[in-house]
């Protein structure tokens, strides 16, 4: 019985493919720890490339691919044209009325000046149509949505994200009911929106969810679902053809002439300002690239820094009797683990840059160069909340 397990431990294809590697490894494992600064200043070049290169596709991701954090989110359709908004108060409302295959709601984005207490500070806010959590089927962490019939008596109701539920409210529970003002209009909060969803101008965070005012002259983009057994080919013919009445009730408006585009929404919603990012994605992607090749090169020339310091210990070895693919094994072995670690500090460096930069982006206004006016609205808001304060 002896004999045949030492056969089988003898012929088993781990032995005989790679015979010695746990030698080879804890050799490798001591070598490293006989010199760690070496093998640290290694594995932090590593950790740094890949750290750098994690964050920025992270950010790609979610800038041109990823989806919202809702119910089917595959069926959630964007709708825009190739400038500017997609069209009025009143042409929405044609939309929303005249089409069969989507399910549409209106938003607006702004940055505007809210006050809790006694503290004013800018935030991102999404002004939406009643039927907005109904299109994207959302739900709440606490409370509840706002709805139509709730706005038309008393203050109008409001939904916070949570981040600003934890950051600005302590994640009270009592939240609810608590009475905030953003720009000079008082809400309710009437619920907190879940943890996943920030919006949907993924990745800028949007912080306060209030009622979109029913005006002819607002100026709104659309978000839609696709009904059951609809197709998008299907979808923007009949936004098409709804399209054509809304620019006859209203032939003044030259926006109106642009040509509608349906596609799946994912990432940064609005395909005519994507274009916009493009010359920062190429820029950071030049940066990410150039990161990781130094990070190579200088780990490269410590390997071979270190392979020319153990030049004695490899021809003492070989003269005893060591193959060149012995010492080739346990040369491999080092650079394996040299990766494994660096891989390990990398996926930390990404996950904390990658937090640093979702922390960041909500001060970027959705539309570049619309920064200045929005600096000088917000500017405008914050001295006329003031004399209201007085």
């Amino acid at each position: 019985l002896f004999r045949s397990s030492c056969m089988a431990v003898r012929l088993s294809l781990y032995r005989r493919a790679l015979p010695g590697i746990g030698t080879d490894f804890s050799r490798a494992m001591r070598r490293i720890h006989r010199n760690p600064g070496y093998a640290l200043t290694a594995m932090f070049c590593l950790a740094l490339a890949l750290g750098v290169n994690t964050t920025l596709f992270s950010f790609l991701d979610s800038l041109y691919f990823r989806r919202l954090p809702v119910p089917e989110a595959g069926r959630i359709v964007q709708i825009d044209r190739k400038f500017g908004t997609f069209c009025r108060w009143r042409g929405f409302l044609e939309f929303r009325d005249g089409l069969r295959s989507l399910q549409a709601a209106a938003k607006q984005r702004s940055v505007d000046p809210m006050e809790v207490g006694h503290t004013t500070f800018m935030v991102q806010v999404e002004n939406v149509s009643a039927n907005y959590p109904q299109v994207l089927r959302l739900g709440t962490t606490i409370g509840a949505w706002f709805r139509a019939d709730a706005n038309s008596v008393g203050d109008p109701e409001a939904v916070i994200s949570y981040h600003l539920w934890q950051t600005r409210f302590g994640g009270d529970p009592d939240v609810l009911g608590k009475q905030v003002r953003v720009l000079t209009s008082y809400f309710r909060v009437a619920g907190v929106a879940p943890r996943e969803f920030t919006g949907s101008h993924s990745p800028m965070r949007v912080d306060v969810w209030v009622p979109l005012r029913a005006s002819t002259n607002h100026r709104v983009d659309l978000i839609a679902r696709l009904a059951p057994g609809a197709t998008l080919a299907g979808a923007t013919a009949e936004m098409g053809v709804v399209g054509a009445r809304v620019r006859a009730a209203d032939p003044g408006d030259e926006d109106l002439a642009g040509a509608v585009r349906v596609q799946p929404a994912s990432g940064f919603l609005w395909q005519s300002r994507r274009a916009i990012f493009m010359p920062i994605v190429k820029l950071l992607s030049a940066v990410s690239g150039m990161v990781l090749l130094i990070a190579c090169v200088n780990v490269a020339n410590l390997l071979l820094s270190r392979a020319a310091v153990r030049r004695r210990e490899m021809a003492i070895r070989q003269s005893l009797g060591a193959s060149r693919a012995r010492l080739f094994r346990e040369t491999l072995a080092e650079g394996l683990v040299l990766a494994a670690g660096g891989l390990l500090l990398g996926i930390l460096l990404g996950y904390w840059t990658g937090s640093a930069l979702e922390w960041a982006l909500p001060g970027v206004p959705s539309i570049p160069y619309q920064g200045l006016r929005l600096g000088i609205r917000s500017e405008e808001h914050t001295s006329e909340l003031q004399s209201l304060r007085h």
